[in-house]
């Protein structure tokens, strides 16, 4: 039978504080296959009729409570949705009210160590001790060519989000010196004060990536890029990483792409999937000059049967089939009357394109003859059929 949307979550309570939360929590669902629930909230009521829907939303997993923070002075409606392992939501649960106010939040304290240094061409290593305060939940960054403590500017040019981290390099810098400044960031999305400035000088880039870029070809994903150098170029590396895969890999192994090359073919990505890659250029002292990051989502398989080749036939044709995921497949050929005249494939077989011969024989191995002809696809509950002619 067809999976069923789960029951809407039931006990969902709501209850705010003045530092800019509120505590949701609800029952669990009683159906076994729940895989997580969602939280709606918003300023104005879905079910009262102010709005049609709710401004924001947060995943929750398998708890059945959340603390939502960051909220600024407000009513703040709230209802819960369950997703199954079939992807199916159920219904909004009742809506409830909880009264936020921020009254108390204050800015946190600044990193009170901060070390900015030289790194590769174009490139400053800047790192900081965490002030330890429990509310931080990242670090800015800011950076420029003039001083603000000095008062050369009243504020940095740049300024980048790192992240709950404790150091980053900045990239693609111009030559000169480079005024840094870190700021911590807390849970409400207030930001402290700048750290003590420092100051690294920028060693001066040789080396240029004017271009990279990605886009599908036949047999994968190809790579392209333009470069601009003032030093010998040794060679390249492609780097890609899968969305929610982890760290990223050497795509060109362990042989670096010659210099003369400025392309490259992914064979290797996986279909239906989302990959960030980026160039390395490998300069004369073997320091990496590393490209902006491009992302690129590769084509998903749908099931698909292909025509016969050749087709007039004789004695022998391809058949070739794809399927989106592993399945079990049957793939047979059948006479103009509907009878069975062989089976090609019967097993489970992997996601992926797949060539299967038939060399015009029967099940009995007897020769068949000429003759229009059909060839049955049947992977899990899908199938497709074509035609095909042997002709002798």
């Amino acid at each position: 039978s067809s999976p069923t949307a789960p029951t809407a979550p039931s006990g969902v309570a709501a209850q705010g504080d003045d530092a800019g939360c509120a505590q949701v929590s609800w029952n669990a669902n009683p159906e076994s296959d729940i895989h997580s629930y969602r939280v709606y909230y918003g300023i104005a009521s879905v079910e009262g009729g102010a709005a049609t829907s709710y401004d924001d939303s947060v995943l929750a997993g398998e708890m059945t409570s959340i603390s939502i923070c960051g909220l600024s002075d407000a009513t703040y409606f709230f209802a819960v949705r369950a997703c199954n392992t079939a992807g199916l939501l159920s219904a909004l649960s009742l809506e409830v009210s909880a009264s936020v106010s921020n009254g108390s939040a204050q800015p946190p304290l600044p990193p009170l160590v901060v070390t900015a240094s030289a790194g590769g061409p174009g490139c400053v290593d800047v790192a900081w001790v965490p002030n330890g305060s429990p509310d931080v939940v990242g670090y800015v960054v800011d950076y420029g060519p003039e001083s603000v403590e000095g008062g050369g500017a009243a504020q940095y040019q740049e300024s980048v989000d790192v992240g709950n981290v404790a150091s980053c390099q900045l990239e693609d810098l111009p030559t000169g010196t480079c005024y840094v400044a870190v700021r911590a960031k807390n849970y409400f999305g207030l930001l402290s004060t700048y750290s003590a400035e420092q100051s690294a000088d920028v060693m001066e880039t040789a080396v240029f990536i004017t271009a990279f870029a990605a886009e599908a070809e036949a047999g994968g994903v190809r790579l392209t890029w333009e470069v601009r150098s003032d030093e010998t170029v040794r060679g390249y590396n492609v780097y890609r990483s899968a969305e929610g895969g982890g760290g990223a890999e050497v795509v060109n192994g362990g042989e670096m792409i010659p210099s003369e090359r400025d392309s490259y073919l992914d064979a290797g990505a996986a279909p239906g999937t989302v990959y960030s890659y980026t160039l390395y250029v490998i300069g004369q002292s073997g320091y990496e000059y590393r490209s902006s990051t491009v992302t690129f989502r590769t084509e998903a398989l749908v099931l698909g049967l292909g025509q016969n080749f050749p087709n007039p036939f004789n004695p022998s044709t391809t058949i070739t089939y794809t399927l989106p995921s592993s399945a079990r497949v049957s793939l047979s050929v059948y006479n103009v009357r509907g009878a069975l005249v062989k089976t090609l494939v019967d097993r489970t077989m992997p996601a992926g394109t797949h060539a299967v011969r038939w060399d015009g024989t029967n099940s009995s191995g007897g020769v068949a003859g000429s003759g229009q002809y059909f060839y049955r696809l049947t992977a899990g509950s899908k199938t497709k059929t074509r035609k095909m002619l042997l002709l002798k």
